[in-house]
C-alpha cells in the first residue's frame, strides 16, 4: 500500500519502476561496499561483462 495516491510505480519516460529500484537496492544490500556510489550505476558495475 502507498501512502502516496498519485505516487508513479511506473515511469515510462525513463523506462523504471518502483519495484525494480526495490530489487537493485535488495541486491546491492547482499553485495555492494558502501563506497556512496548511487544505485543504477552500482548496480550496473556489479553485472557488467568483463
Amino acid at each position: 500500500m502507498c501512502s502516496d495516491p498519485t505516487a508513479r510505480f511506473i515511469d515510462h519516460d525513463r523506462k523504471r519502476t518502483m519495484l525494480g529500484r526495490a530489487v537493485m537496492a535488495v541486491v546491492l544490500g547482499c553485495a555492494d561496499r558502501g563506497d556512496g556510489e548511487n544505485l543504477e550505476s552500482a548496480f550496473r558495475e556489479l553485472f557488467a561483462t568483463r
